[in-house]
């Protein structure tokens, strides 16, 4: 065998050594990251229930899952068809905490403020109106417009707690019906 032979067979093996390793790091990364994801939030759970009562006074079994976050002090409930992501923001950014949750048909974004950056927030939709309400026996400032980056129609309501701001984004039934069952606890 040739010196060009020897080199090229040796150039295979350690090729074929350090695909093995570049692999097996890229597994190892990927793991480590789905099994660190729920360490990132461990306040968060979910919880599947069965909810029922007509208006007529009968009974009706309707699935929805409810969030539950007591980091941030609050649940609701959402489609169970549904899914939801969380995640959270470092120093100094609007937002601390965002849930966006929604399937093909259509999402919700709930993201959690700190009262001093809501001027960010709302700057963030060309207001078309804005009016107070009571939502689920919470005061609550609704806001609709057009997303100043898109241009599309939008819904902005606001729930206050203590220093901390609630804000739901979105449109539509299923918008409505998530933020009629959110619950400040």
């Amino acid at each position: 065998m040739d010196s060009r032979e020897e080199k090229r067979s040796a150039y295979q093996q350690w090729s074929g050594l350090i695909l093995i390793i570049v692999v097996g790091i890229l597994v190892a990364v990927y793991f480590f990251r789905v099994l660190n994801r729920e360490e990132i939030d461990p306040g968060v759970s979910q919880v599947n229930i069965v909810v029922s009562e007509k208006a007529s006074g009968g009974s009706e079994a309707v699935d929805d899952n409810i969030y539950l976050n007591p980091d941030y002090n609050f649940s609701l409930s959402y489609p169970a068809d549904w899914n939801y992501k969380t995640s959270s923001s470092g120093q100094g950014d609007e937002y601390i905490f965002t849930v966006l949750f929604g399937s093909g048909a259509g999402s919700v974004n709930l993201n959690v403020v700190l009262d001093e950056m809501i001027g960010l927030v709302k700057n963030s939709i060309s207001i078309s109106n804005e009016a107070e309400e009571m939502i689920n026996a919470l005061p609550a400032t609704r806001i609709n417009g057009y997303s100043a980056k898109d241009g599309s129609a939008e819904i902005m309501v606001i729930f206050k707690n203590n220093g901390t701001d609630y804000v739901f984004r979105g449109v539509g039934h299923d918008f409505e019906n998530i933020i009629s069952t959110f619950e400040i606890k």
